[in-house]
């Protein structure tokens, strides 16, 4: 047996031996298996992103009911005793930016709901 023999036998046992004896199936199981995490991390992405603006969305909402107790109440003060010590006009304020960053968020809920739709 030559050297060049002896290579080709060693080489063809390593082959054999990585193909035949489970080679393939351990390297389809490892395509599958990262299609799958990589599905179920895609699913785990969306999840989070869907999570954050419920949270955004929440605050936001939150913030407007705030804001239009106090714009009712003072409104109510200036009604009942004619005085709203100046806070009517900074709450009817708050109430439109609170208003105003709620619309903004829908919006981009929306964009991002087109995209993905297209996507």
């Amino acid at each position: 047996m030559t050297g060049r023999e002896f290579w080709v036998l060693v080489l063809t046992a390593v082959v054999s031996a990585i193909l035949g004896g489970g080679g393939i199936v351990g390297i389809v199981f490892h395509f599958v298996k990262r299609y799958f995490e990589n599905k179920l991390a895609a699913e785990d992405r969306k999840a989070a992103e869907a999570k954050e603006y419920r949270q955004r969305k929440a605050a936001c909402e939150e913030r407007m009911t705030h804001a239009l107790g106090r714009w009712v109440f003072w409104m109510n003060r200036w009604v009942e005793t004619g005085d709203h010590n100046g806070e009517l006009r900074e709450a009817f304020e708050e109430f439109e930016r609170a208003e105003k960053d709620k619309k903004e968020l829908e919006r981009e809920i929306v964009v991002k709901f087109e995209q993905q739709k297209k996507g």
